[in-house]
């Protein structure tokens, strides 16, 4: 039924968007100036980063443009991506197209088909946002150097380890770690949390002769070229694992020289399944059912999950 809405809300889309461009740009003739019933999307104060807009169906974007996370089915509040142009050069080539993606037309951001949206588009950054939380989040786009991190700002109590999100506090920059309700994830563990994980420190150097001898005639068999790509995965990972192969015999890519580390049995068994060679050790996988066996303890009795954190450092 979803797939059906958003087919119905992206052709009547399109129909009102042609229409209303066939309306804009009929009887206009060369070198006219622009229609008094439009005005541009953006400013000339923006020129130096916005120039134009455009929506495109997000099915047929991500399908163009398979970058590898897996995506959410569009529905009929997600049907769309929506496409800023940062360089006048990189509008579409046909006129009437360009003209659309700088005007509003009186029917709002128009919709081109994929390739004529990008048809022009050198290089292309691509953004995913939601809105975990259902918070009040926005978005800003700033003209600046290129930089490929999102700043996340949060209004929360300065100085704080977290806590409940504050309207009356400014909004502050914060790390990664602040989920939506504020709360810290990644909080630095304590003096005795360190020398705790000293102690797990000196159980790696102990073993690391023996763990070489069993690795190096495995690492030597899948080497290519003197080369190896390494990955670890655990089972509640193991679907990205399992996307990643297929998209790259798919593309005709060669996993050969894939080694992957992986946690837990299970997933050993999948990897090696999927015909990729595995390096697995008992004694890493019992430390790591250590700390499973501590969240399902402390999920199950309520109680706080520090010393499971303090475990992961």
């Amino acid at each position: 039924m979803s797939i059906i809405n958003t087919h119905t809300i992206v052709s009547t889309r399109t129909c009102t968007y042609t229409t209303e461009l066939s309306k804009a740009t009929t009887g206009k003739k060369s070198g006219s100036s622009t229609s008094t019933t439009e005005f541009p999307h953006f400013p000339k104060t923006t020129s130096k980063f916005l120039n134009g807009m455009t929506l495109i169906p997000k099915d047929a974007f991500v399908q163009k443009f398979d970058y590898g996370p897996p995506m959410d089915a569009a529905n009929d509040k997600n049907a769309q991506v929506l496409l800023l142009y940062n360089n006048p050069k990189a509008l579409p080539t046909k006129e009437a197209h360009a003209h659309a993606v700088q005007y509003d037309i009186g029917s709002g951001v128009g919709e081109l088909d994929v390739d004529t949206a990008t048809e022009n588009c050198d290089t292309m950054n691509v953004i995913n946002t939601e809105n975990p939380g259902n918070t009040r989040q926005c978005l800003a786009i700033v003209g600046n150097y290129e930089s490929y991190h999102v700043q996340r700002w949060m209004r929360i109590l300065e100085g704080s380890n977290g806590g409940a999100l504050n309207k009356k506090e400014p909004l502050r920059a914060v790390s990664r770690g602040y989920g939506s309700n504020g709360a810290q994830q990644f909080i630095p563990p304590d003096e005795k949390s360190i020398h705790k994980h000293w102690a797990v420190l000196k159980t790696y150097f102990d073993s690391f002769d023996e763990v070489m001898s069993e690795l190096k005639p495995i690492a030597e068999k899948v080497a290519v070229g003197n080369t190896i790509i390494v990955m670890t995965c655990n089972m509640g990972q193991s679907e990205l694992l399992m996307n990643f192969v297929c998209n790259a015999r798919a593309k005709g890519l060669n996993v050969g020289n894939v080694l992957v580390f992986p946690t837990d049995k299970e997933t050993k068994d999948l990897a090696e399944g999927l015909g990729l060679a595995t390096f697995y050790d008992e004694k890493v996988s019992r430390w790591w059912m250590k700390l499973v066996d501590l969240l399902l303890y402390e999920t199950i009795h309520g109680t706080h999950t520090s010393a499971f954190k303090s475990e992961l450092w």
